[in-house]
């Protein structure tokens, strides 16, 4: 039987690194309890092209935003609940933010998060952050506010995956590295978790294939 909760928040530039500095406690509790890998984005693509290639289950480099995803393959799968998706300015879905800095973090992240929650029952759900891509400072007051967010999510579904499609922005370009947190192990426990792959987990878990008792 297919999970009646499961939802995949994509948190662009979401770092290791940078939230073992700010150690929101959500994050680190999922570090040692969740299943956990590194994404994997070489060389980094930008938010785009990188969630397409979530959406399409396949690598893309396409850097177009577009407005409509239906004839995408993870959507025909599983026809998912869209929030605040970064393929588009603004964000594409129910929640829709301009990807400038008009918007504070927190209403934002609050924002997203009472979408999820009043959704949760509808079907599965994918939902984007972009503040710690559209804020440059209070780098650590946006991990806590995220980590909050987390914990009211996690604790209300049955399965999810946190990821970020790549890590913090260094001069002109992003880590090629992302997180993946997950009730789901990564496809290799030896290997990097690939951008499709998080599309494949997702609709797996949709479907009920390969059913996790415990994370």
């Amino acid at each position: 039987m297919a999970t009646s909760k499961v939802v995949l928040i994509g948190i662009n530039s979401l770092s290791y690194g940078e939230f073992m500095i700010c150690k929101p406690k959500t994050l680190l509790y999922l570090l040692g309890n969740s299943f956990r890998g590194v994404v994997e984005n070489n060389p980094p693509k930008d938010a785009i092209s990188s969630w397409l290639s979530i959406f399409s289950l396949n690598r893309t480099n396409n850097n177009e935003s577009i407005n409509k995803l239906d004839d995408l393959p993870l959507i025909k799968l599983v026809n998912p609940i869209l929030i605040n998706i970064p393929i588009s300015n603004p964000t594409y879905g129910r929640v829709n933010i301009k990807l400038d800095q008009s918007i504070s973090y927190q209403e934002e992240i609050d924002t997203v998060m009472n979408e999820i929650m009043e959704n949760q029952e509808n079907g599965p759900i994918i939902s984007g952050i972009t503040a710690l891509e559209r804020i440059d400072d209070k780098s650590c007051e946006i991990y806590n506010a995220i980590d909050k967010m987390l914990l009211n999510v996690i604790r209300n579904v049955d399965e999810f995956i946190i990821f970020s499609p790549y890590g913090m922005k260094k001069g002109k370009i992003n880590e090629p590295y992302g997180v993946y947190l997950s009730s789901r192990p990564r496809p290799n426990e030896h290997d990097t978790v690939k951008l499709w792959e998080i599309g494949q987990i997702f609709v797996d878990i949709v479907k009920g294939d390969n059913v996790q008792d415990d994370f």
